[in-house]
């Protein structure tokens, strides 16, 4: 993954970088403030719209099997416009692969609706 210390410091103020650590230290702290498999035990309540998952390969926060999980929980309980895609990346939605296919669903999603109406 192409990161070098000059993209990070062009891209984040040390005040930002010390807010979202604190930030993000906060949440990890209480669990996301949601209890264990919550998600996986509500998905029957997401409704039926398109959803698509973007998840890098190489990301060590969140295992990509939990993308995985979450994909078919949704096809089980019905969910019909459900894609998962894994990408050669990490967690940052700012790592090239995850930033280009996160900016194509979006505009695809957004384009599946608008021409709906």
């Amino acid at each position: 993954i192409p990161l070098t210390d000059e993209k990070i410091k062009e891209g984040t103020s040390q005040a930002e970088a010390e807010a979202i650590t604190l930030l993000e230290t906060h949440y990890f702290r209480y669990g996301c403030f949601l209890e264990n498999g919550y998600l996986l035990k509500n998905v029957y309540r997401i409704p039926n719209i398109p959803i698509s998952i973007v998840h890098g390969r190489y990301d060590v926060v969140c295992p990509p099997r939990s993308a995985y999980r979450l994909y078919e929980a949704l096809k089980a309980t019905g969910h019909d416009k459900v894609q998962l895609h894994f990408t050669i990346a990490g967690h940052s939605k700012s790592d090239p692969e995850n930033q280009t296919k996160l900016l194509s669903e979006t505009n695809g999603i957004y384009q599946e609706v608008v021409n709906k109406k």
